[in-house]
């Protein structure tokens, strides 16, 4: 399966990781924010910024919810993967 990477994650404007997931499903979800007009090369999840491509420093914003990196990366991995599967009729 092949995968994505160049995504930056940061947190306080500081890199902390890298986020890798599968190219099909990265694809699907740019195309549906596309579809809204809300496509900025960007994805914010709670406190976190995923940037596509280069890095750009984060503008952090007041959020409430204080999560672990890692949970909240897998938390959104688990979520697309349910709507995925319940597009599909498979879940």
């Amino acid at each position: 399966m092949k995968t994505l990477e160049g995504r930056l994650v940061y947190k306080n404007g500081l890199k902390v990781g890298t986020w890798i997931e599968p190219v099909d499903t990265w694809l699907k979800l740019k195309r549906e924010i596309q579809l809204k007009g809300e496509y900025t090369n960007q994805f914010k999840y709670g406190q976190w910024e995923i940037i596509e491509g280069n890095e750009r420093k984060l503008q952090e914003e007041n959020h409430l919810i204080q999560k672990d990196l890692w949970q909240e990366i897998g938390l959104r991995q688990i979520i697309i993967g349910a709507e995925i599967l319940k597009r599909q009729n498979i879940w």
